[in-house]
């Protein structure tokens, strides 16, 4: 199975600040975070709509 690289970030202005890494083979792994998780990393966040991740150069938006 291929390995996913992936970013969690947020944006501020123009730059991406990047608050998670990781790399998994499963996509689920990434997109499909459970709701303690979320909570945890909108903590980290300055706006509560501003998550998102970049998987394989591809960039999705979370929150």
């Amino acid at each position: 199975m291929e390995n996913h690289e992936y970013v969690y970030f947020y944006k501020d202005g123009n730059d991406r600040i990047p608050i998670l890494t990781g790399g998994t083979s499963r996509f689920s792994m990434i997109f499909f975070i459970d709701e303690a998780e979320k909570k945890s990393l909108s903590k980290l966040l300055p706006s509560n709509k501003n998550l998102y991740v970049m998987v394989d150069g591809h960039i999705f938006k979370i929150l």
